[in-house]
């Protein structure tokens, strides 16, 4: 084989090199698309499409529970529905649509409420209904059927917000609460409520108020009304200081 002939084939096979290296670097730098919880594709150590594994979504929803449930009135055809839901996974935060229903004692529906609470890593998270108006229909039972939500890993953390010191005056009934932010830095979207049993660990009234923000170290006195004397006597006041995620 002649010098030029060798010479011409060493530059195509160089030329070709090149081209070669060109293509695979755009393909990388403008096609390629590495591995993610994002791409809809099951292609890293996903349990499935982009859950599970390495990813934080979870595939699927943790039990998610009803402690308890219950309607109480606040006012003539006015009542507060009030439920205790439990999120048994320490590890896992998520948002879960929910409807509660209300019936009388022949089982007839008198009202529905739809909405969605966000649960925490192992939350146990007062869901609030308030003012739901049945007219002169009383409700005798209150269920809350949990839809499916979207839970992804999340770490479990303590509330800054603490109670400090809380005190009923029956005869006026007013419940006055003091909270405090203990860290150092401001908080928002604070929900507190304030439930209120009889003898035999039975709702017998409720109340929920906001506060907008809280300052680092930060205290603030609440206080919680009712209209209506309490028919039953009370043995324990829980009051539940929440902030939204």
């Amino acid at each position: 084989m002649q010098w030029s002939t060798s010479r011409q084939l060493l530059f195509a096979l160089g030329a070709l090199v090149i081209i070669g290296a060109l293509g695979a670097g755009s393909f990388f730098f403008f096609i390629y698309e590495p591995p993610s919880c994002f791409d809809g594709e099951k292609n890293q150590d996903e349990e499935n499409i982009d859950c599970g594994g390495i990813c934080d979504l979870l595939c699927a929803q943790p039990n998610v529970s009803t402690v308890w449930a219950r309607s109480v009135r606040v006012a003539p055809g006015v009542y507060h529905s009030v439920a205790l839901i439990k999120n048994p996974n320490t590890t896992a935060q998520g948002t879960i649509p929910y409807e509660v229903s209300l019936f009388d004692e022949n089982n007839i529906l008198i009202a529905r409420r739809e909405g969605s609470i966000t649960l925490l890593p192992g939350d146990i998270a007062p869901l609030f209904e308030a003012n739901v108006v049945t007219g002169e229909r009383v409700p005798v039972r209150t269920f809350v059927d949990l839809g499916v939500g979207t839970f992804k890993r999340a770490p479990r953390e303590m509330s800054p917000v603490r109670v400090l010191s809380f005190n009923l005056n029956e005869e006026s009934l007013q419940l006055s609460a003091l909270i405090e932010n203990q860290s150092a830095l401001p908080v928002e979207n604070i929900t507190v409520s304030a439930l209120l049993f009889s003898g035999d660990d039975l709702l017998i009234n409720a109340s929920q108020t906001s506060v907008p923000s809280l300052g680092g170290r930060e205290r603030k006195e609440l206080v919680f009304t009712w209209q209506e004397q309490f028919t039953e006597t009370l043995t324990r006041i829980d009051i539940l200081p929440r902030i939204a995620p």
